[in-house]
């Protein structure tokens, strides 16, 4: 899904607070090949859009006519309210160098859990720097074959020679491990014996009393 986007004008608190009354969303495109450019754009419209490429880490966005690829660099919202507050995309082109954020996909958590074992995501994402070209739509890491207490390292990923990522190949990105009610004994059963044995005791003594 394209994000259709207007050029803005205006600009200052004002102006972008009478924006957002209207249910519009003020944001900026800047690069390394083009002057800032101040737009706004729908707010119903940039949720469908999120939702539409999540995970993507290029969207594909237009400028009256004007067709651009972008990254999102930053976005400022309130989530109690649902409101977004402004938008920063990054102009790419082919040719460029950029870092950026590429999620990690994991498949195959069912087998894990058919094994009795918990799949634990260490990372999620990693950040990377490379060619706008080789930009990956995301990593992925399948877990289908682990076994309880096995884990994969960055290392054993299969990343490009042309993609350099941030993290040190030792880094765990993901791990298998056993639930906690099946390792540590729960402290309420054993309180609770304590408790029915104090009891019993309790109720000897006052039945010899009596006798």
């Amino acid at each position: 899904m394209k994000l259709e986007c207007k050029k803005r004008e205006g600009t200052g608190k004002e102006f972008n607070r009478r924006l957002r009354k209207e249910k519009e969303v003020p944001g900026i495109i800047y690069g390394k090949k083009s002057e800032p450019l101040n737009i706004m754009f729908k707010e119903n419209e940039f949720v469908k859009f999120l939702r539409a490429n999540h995970g993507k880490p290029v969207y594909d966005i237009n400028v009256e006519n004007e067709d651009k690829k972008v990254v999102i660099k930053e976005i400022q919202e309130r989530p109690w309210k649902n409101e977004y507050i402004h938008v920063d995309f990054q102009e790419i082109h082919k040719g460029e160098t950029i870092h950026l954020v590429i999620p990690i996909h994991f498949h195959g958590a069912e087998e894990v859990e058919k094994k009795g074992g918990i799949l634990n995501k260490n990372i999620q994402e990693l950040d990377v720097v490379c060619q706008v070209e080789d930009i990956p739509e995301g990593f992925h890491v399948d877990v289908s074959q682990l076994e309880i207490h096995d884990s994969i390292h960055l290392r054993d990923m299969d990343i490009p020679e042309n993609i350099k990522v941030s993290e040190e190949e030792e880094r765990t990105i993901c791990s298998v491990t056993v639930p906690r009610a099946l390792v540590e004994p729960t402290e309420t059963g054993e309180e609770g014996e304590g408790v029915e044995g104090e009891e019993g005791e309790e109720s000897t003594s006052e039945e010899t009393t009596e006798e």
